[in-house]
């Protein structure tokens, strides 16, 4: 169990106060915008589009006290919460690292709980589809290789690769040059840069 709070904030995260709309009040609009801490110890929550002033004492209480309003830059959107001392999170917002060998895990920034994943599906939702290579550095390995395309499909860069399409079927060449770099806006299409 990893335990998110402490006595000061970590150097990436920031109790600044955000130049905020003087004249806000609950229940104004807000639209799409991030959190935003009010001040150490509020937070201004875009819920259902509409502004609220979450007091974090208060949301802190039953979790061992208030660390703070906090921002940090990888919560993905919501730019601000209540950090709590008891905060049972498993993991870090943004955070992402292989569970096994094809299941990829990534942190839920609401929940700051893993979410796993299979390679396999994250990889066949892509457009177009592809096939699994495994997880690796916390990434899901996806290639077109072997996968269905149509005859007018265009070239594509696929990292150090350049995939085309030959009798329906996906094919990937490993560009085997210095510095073996597929350049996606070579004229006349994607092509190795050697």
């Amino acid at each position: 169990m990893l335990v998110i709070g402490c006595a000061e904030p970590r150097e990436d995260m920031s109790s600044e106060v955000p130049e905020e709309d003087p004249g806000r009040q609950p229940g104004d609009g807000c639209g799409d915008l991030p959190s935003e801490c009010a001040d150490a110890e509020t937070l201004w929550e875009c819920h259902e589009r509409r502004w609220e002033l979450v007091d974090c004492a208060q949301e802190c209480s039953s979790r061992g006290g208030l660390v703070g309003c906090l921002t940090e830059p990888g919560l993905a959107g919501k730019g601000a919460r209540c950090w709590c001392e008891d905060d049972t999170a498993t993991c870090g917002p943004g955070q992402a690292e292989c569970a096994s060998d094809d299941v990829l895990q990534v942190c839920d920034p609401d929940t700051l709980e893993f979410e796993e994943s299979s390679c396999e599906d994250v990889c066949g939702a892509l457009d177009p589809p592809q096939l699994s290579r495994g997880c690796s550095f916390a990434r899901c390995d996806c290639t077109l290789a072997g996968t269905p395309c149509e005859p007018d499909s265009r070239d594509r860069c696929e990292a150090f690769a350049l995939a085309r399409c030959v009798d329906g079927l996906w094919v990937v060449e490993s560009c085997l040059c210095s510095p073996g770099e597929c350049d996606p806006w070579a004229p006349g299409g994607p092509a190795c840069d050697c």
